[in-house]
């Protein structure tokens, strides 16, 4: 008899565990980014050195995040990580020619950063974020050679790469490109293993 009652709780429990699994995981949650195509970059949104030939910094948008949740429970939702490179070069495609930037999140006043912003999306709901690109904050402390605004001011072959880093990418707190993939990723070594998700035209007036 107490087996019997057992094996009754068991599928019962099975069951319940079975139905809340399908209401947890089959209703649609999505997320998916429209980028502008062409980039357009003001030279008002561009800092540049006293001396006019350097840009210090810069940040634009290039597209907008929309994360859909149609469950009944809210979902956490961790930021796509993407590499962001440069390509200033010519018409005969160079590889030495780019330069990394950085992908972050914005809503309002609010940043997030990819491998680092976890957000809970709440059931039956939609949100939007802008998606901006901008130089690494720490840019010029780790690089030798900075933006010359003379190679991308007038350059009609100037584009955007954007390369998709996957969630197991770096896996560990230790590893720097947790937090800042864009930064720590160089364009030259994903140039040789991945091919970018989007190559989009950037036009600077």
């Amino acid at each position: 008899m107490r087996k019997e009652i057992s094996l009754s709780v068991i599928a019962v429990v099975s069951v319940l565990l079975i139905i809340f699994l399908f209401v947890y995981w089959i209703p649609e949650f999505s997320y998916f980014i429209k980028f502008n195509n062409p980039i357009i970059v003001s030279v008002d949104d561009v800092n540049f050195t006293s001396d006019g030939k350097y840009i210090n910094s810069f940040e634009t948008k290039i597209g907008e995040l929309f994360v859909v949740n149609k469950g009944v429970f809210s979902k956490r939702f961790s930021f796509p990580k993407y590499v962001a490179c440069l390509y200033y070069g010519g018409p005969k495609f160079d590889s030495q020619y780019f330069k990394n930037l950085e992908i972050i999140y914005s809503s309002g006043v609010f940043r997030q950063y990819p491998g680092f912003s976890n957000i809970d999306i709440p059931p039956n709901s939609k949100e939007s974020y802008d998606v901006i690109v901008r130089i690494p904050l720490y840019y010029k402390t780790y690089s030798k050679t900075p933006f010359e605004i003379s190679k991308i001011r007038s350059n009609e072959y100037l584009k955007l790469y954007l390369f998709k880093i996957g969630e197991k990418s770096a896996p560990s707190i230790f590893d720097p490109g947790y937090y800042s993939p864009s930064f720590y990723t160089s364009c030259e070594s994903i140039l040789r293993r991945q091919d970018p998700e989007e190559i989009i035209p950037i036009v600077i007036h």
